[in-house]
Formats: C-alpha cells, sequence, structure tokens
C-alpha cells in the first residue's frame, strides 16, 4: 500500500486534562480618579472608590475556562485632593460579582460557547448637587487625559485590524459559537438634593428615583 492509500484520520483538537487555579485578592483597596493629573490646579477635584474586599478568581479544566470577580462593600466618594474632610459618600456600601465561561469546541461538542452574568446588590444612593458638578468635572478632566493615549494608538489598532482580515478565514472559523451574558440588579433608589444655600433651606431635595429591580438579558448567536 502507498502513502497516498493510507486512510486520513481526521485530527482533534486536545486540551490539557489538569486544573489550575489562580487566586488574586485585595483588601481594602482604593481606585482615585483626578480632573488634573498634573498637579498644577490649586484645587483638584477627585472620585474615590473604595473596596472593603477585591477577589479575582481564574479556572480552567480541559476546554472550560472560568474567570469570577466578587467585590464587597464598594463605596463612592466624592471631594477635593488634600483635603478629606470634603469627601463624601454618594452610595451606600454594595457588593457586585460576575463570572464569564467559555467552552471551546471539540468533536464531541458544540461550537464555542460563553456564558456570563453579573449580579449587583441594590444601590443606594444619595448625592448633593455639590457632588454631582465634583463627578462631573473629574470625568470631564479624564476624558481629556486619555483622548491623547487613544490617538496614539489608533495607528496601532488599525493596522492588527488589517492583519485580523489577512488571517481571517481560520481565525473567524474559531469565533463560531454562542455568547449568552444576563444582567441582574435587586434595586436602585437615588435621591439628589441642592445643596447649594439657594432656599431657606439647607439643602432641597430635588430627585427621587426608584427601581425595584433590574434584569438584562442578551444572546448572541455568531454564524458558522
Amino acid at each position: 500500500r502507498t502513502t497516498d492509500d493510507t486512510p486520513q484520520v481526521a485530527q482533534q483538537t486536545t486540551y490539557p486534562t489538569e486544573s489550575n487555579h489562580f487566586l488574586f485578592s485585595l483588601t481594602s483597596p482604593r481606585i482615585i480618579l483626578v480632573a488634573d493629573a498634573t498637579g498644577a490646579a490649586d484645587v483638584n477635584s477627585c472620585v474615590t472608590l473604595h473596596m472593603a474586599n477585591l477577589d479575582y478568581l481564574q479556572r480552567s479544566h480541559g476546554n472550560t475556562s472560568a474567570q469570577s470577580v466578587v467585590c464587597n462593600g464598594m463605596e463612592i466618594f466624592a471631594g477635593q485632593i488634600g483635603n478629606p474632610s470634603s469627601n463624601s459618600s454618594l452610595i451606600c456600601p454594595f457588593s457586585v460579582c460576575g463570572s464569564l465561561t467559555k467552552t471551546l469546541p471539540m468533536e464531541s461538542c458544540p461550537p464555542e460557547q460563553t456564558n456570563g452574568w453579573i449580579w449587583i446588590e441594590e444601590l443606594k444612593a444619595h448625592a448633593a448637587y455639590t457632588d454631582l458638578t465634583t463627578s462631573l468635572d473629574v470625568l470631564n478632566g479624564f476624558n481629556k487625559q486619555i483622548i491623547p493615549s487613544n490617538e496614539g494608538t489608533s495607528k496601532a489598532k488599525q493596522n492588527m485590524t488589517k492583519a485580523n482580515d489577512d488571517t481571517g478565514g481560520n481565525e473567524r472559523k474559531s469565533q463560531n459559537g454562542e455568547v449568552k451574558l444576563d444582567v441582574l440588579c435587586s434595586g436602585f433608589s437615588l435621591v439628589v438634593t441642592d445643596d447649594s444655600y439657594r432656599h431657606f433651606a439647607n439643602a432641597q431635595p430635588l430627585i427621587a428615583l426608584s427601581l425595584v429591580g433590574l434584569h438584562y438579558s442578551r444572546t448572541v448567536t455568531r454564524p458558522s
């Protein structure tokens, strides 16, 4: 029998059989966003995200990998740099967690599947007018800081897109499958007050909003 007469054996993708776990944990982490990162301004507004703990877990076994994030005791403060007494909490401590599971295709399994979910504890926010203006000031300054970096990487993204298009045949096949995402929030309540002292009282309620719950679900199927 010649080499050409040898029956062809279908190639089957194999994955490691051992399980791998990676855990990354932070205690009382803080993320501070400032309106002016140069420090030239005399009064610099800031928004601080404070968490009691943050845990990230990555697991993999065979053709399945999962990533999970748990955040407890998250709070958001708005104020001025160097003046802790001006900081005020915009939201009561709440917890949020989520998970993303990806199953790669095998001969006996369907195409690639990705399932994700996010759960958010009931949000209770009480913000003042000055807190909102401070947050908008920080957001505006943050956008100005990241615009130059985005412009510097635009050419690199274009080159990457072109390279992906050149090799699109095989990569598109590996991206076939289904993506599911569910987001659940247990409730939301917001009260905004005017503390600009334009009224007889020190604070005047402006907005009151309440939601019992929120559920968002989406499924995207990528054609073969």
